[in-house]
């Protein structure tokens, strides 16, 4: 029927003929809605495949410095730690930035409380290297002590540690 489809609509009475109407399937209400909503949901869902692959990209960045601030720690190096934890905030500060090209979306139902969850992960992750930092920083005077190397410290007058 070329794309043509029949609607039969049922007379009032019984007196009268079927009346059968043509009308191209494009044409109708409901076909242009479904159409519709079919394509907002296709945008939403490359909108945060491309969010998701940019925000994974960088998410291995953050993950490649941190392992190198643990080994870092392993081979007793707190200069390098301390650079690596530094550019792991750089990162981890970058791939946020990526992740909030999604934060429009925050308003629809199921993907709001995603994004939500997603902003809880960032939250954790600074305050793991705030916490990291903390340790660094106290490590720093007893470094020497404690066997890291590259610790600088900036009074070597001092003889103790108990001074430092």
């Amino acid at each position: 029927m070329d794309g043509l489809t029949n609607i039969t609509e049922n007379p009032p009475s019984d007196d009268q003929q079927m009346v059968i109407i043509n009308r191209p399937l494009y044409k109708r209400p409901w076909f242009i809605v479904v159409i519709t909503l079919l394509c907002l949901v296709l945008a939403v869902f490359f909108w945060l495949s491309y969010v998701g692959f940019q925000t994974y990209s960088q998410l291995k960045d953050v993950q490649l410095h941190a392992s190198n601030v643990s080994a870092a720690f392993s081979a007793r190096n707190l200069s390098q730690a301390n650079d690596e934890l530094s550019a792991t905030k750089t990162s981890l500060g970058q791939a946020y930035a990526k992740y909030r090209l999604a934060y429009p979306l925050r308003f629809l139902w199921p993907l709001g409380n995603y994004l939500k969850d997603g902003e809880r992960l960032f939250n954790a992750g600074n305050k793991g290297i705030e916490v990291t930092e903390m340790v660094i920083t106290a490590i720093t005077p007893y470094a020497e002590l404690m066997g890291f190397t590259g610790a600088n410290i900036s009074d070597l007058n001092m003889t103790t540690a108990e001074d430092r």
